[in-house]
């Protein structure tokens, strides 16, 4: 009986990306920019058939570090504009604060809510960004 119980939670977990997982491919696309440059990066999350930036729920996006993105992995939309004043169902501008922390620290995570592309709910999410020059990064992991 244990078993039956475990085994749906167990299925779950796997369809959510952790924040291990999130930060493994934060490392990776800061990599490929230093390896390659910003082309290169921006190439590689705007292609949804590559692994090393888009698994399951997760994906990578690309801001210059004053908020104008240049690369979403989910949402091409959004590339080309500059979304700091952008905020959450909350009320939270949790885009300048990732211009903030890619400022001042260079590395952090930040919490808003966003839409999840694998259950196109409203979810709670918490992102890994890092900088890079005058970009900056993210992957974020949903908590719902």
């Amino acid at each position: 009986m244990l078993a039956i119980t475990i085994a749906p939670f167990m299925a779950a977990a796997s369809e959510q990306g952790t924040a291990e997982e999130a930060t493994a491919m934060l490392e990776r696309a800061v990599a490929l920019y230093e390896a390659e440059g910003i082309d290169a990066l921006i190439a590689a999350v705007s292609d949804k058939s590559n692994a090393d930036f888009h698994d399951r729920d997760l994906y990578v996006f690309v801001s210059e570090i004053d908020g104008n993105f240049v690369a979403h992995g989910v949402n091409a939309a959004l590339v080309g504009r500059d979304l700091s004043g952008l905020t959450d169902a909350n009320g939270n501008a949790f885009i300048a604060e990732m211009n903030e922390v890619a400022r001042s620290s260079g590395e952090g995570w930040v919490d808003y809510h966003w839409p999840n592309p694998a259950t196109g709910n409203m979810e709670a999410k918490s992102t890994h960004i890092m900088r890079f020059g005058d970009y900056y990064a993210g992957v974020g992991i949903y908590k719902g």
